[in-house]
């Protein structure tokens, strides 16, 4: 599971780290840091509750639908061992929660 900031900052760095190497992935990183340092100290997350929350239900929904494309190539060319595995990690987060509330649910 991620979190909506963790999840924008991912999706930032893995294309920045790519295309323009270590150098300019630490400074992008350090950057977002800093810049959500500087919006925490100004108290700019009590503006968070004028967002609605299907907004962000939508916003966390987008993200990991792109998460999911993005990983989507690595489960190609892969050991035949590899399915089954996905599909047990699948059936476990969709059977769990329905077994016991000890694994959250997706």
């Amino acid at each position: 599971m991620i979190t909506a900031a963790t999840g924008a900052i991912a999706l930032v760095v893995a294309p920045v780290a790519r295309e323009y190497g270590l150098d300019y992935f630490i400074v992008t990183v350090l950057l977002g840091g800093l810049i959500q340092i500087v919006l925490a100290a100004l108290g700019v997350a009590k503006l968070m509750r004028f967002i609605p929350r299907s907004v962000m239900v939508g916003f966390v929904n987008a993200l990991a639908i792109l998460i999911f494309i993005s990983q989507l190539p690595q489960l190609f060319d892969v050991p035949w061992m590899g399915y089954p595995l996905v599909v047990v990690g699948l059936l476990t987060m969709y059977l769990m929660p329905r077994i016991t509330k000890v694994i959250p649910a997706l």
